[in-house]
């Protein structure tokens, strides 16, 4: 049976088709840029948090170790997932007693920093 047009309606259907097909790209394309972004956002946020435990942890064990006057390094007393780097450093607080010290500890993941923590160490007599 053959589809009965009126005069000029003719590939009207075809064009409707690509109209829907065009709408329906360009609303997925939309949802998984999305749904990328909130992964990615994710991903960052769990390595920070991994990053801050971390830091907290180096701290303590920093803070536990026996007096070094500064400027020095001190070594990693925790154990670090394979993509992730840790630097400890002692450094001199302007103006304060020697038997003061600045602690940085910096936390990075490939070339991305994550995170610097900074506390002070007392060097009790």
């Amino acid at each position: 049976m053959k589809r009965q047009t009126h005069k000029g309606q003719a590939g009207f259907m075809t064009a409707g088709n690509i109209v829907a097909v065009g709408v329906v790209g360009v609303t997925m394309t939309m949802l998984l840029t999305a749904v990328s972004s909130g992964v990615l956002g994710f991903n960052t946020a769990q390595a920070r948090s991994k990053a801050t435990n971390l830091g907290i942890s180096q701290m303590e064990y920093v803070r536990n170790l026996s007096w070094a006057s500064p400027p020095t390094t001190y070594q990693t007393g925790v154990t670090l997932p394979p993509e992730f780097t840790m630097t400890s450093e002692g450094q001199t607080v302007p103006g304060a007693d020697t038997n003061l010290q600045k602690i940085v500890v910096t936390i990075s993941r490939g070339a991305q920093q994550l995170l610097v923590m900074e506390n002070l160490k007392v060097n009790l007599p």
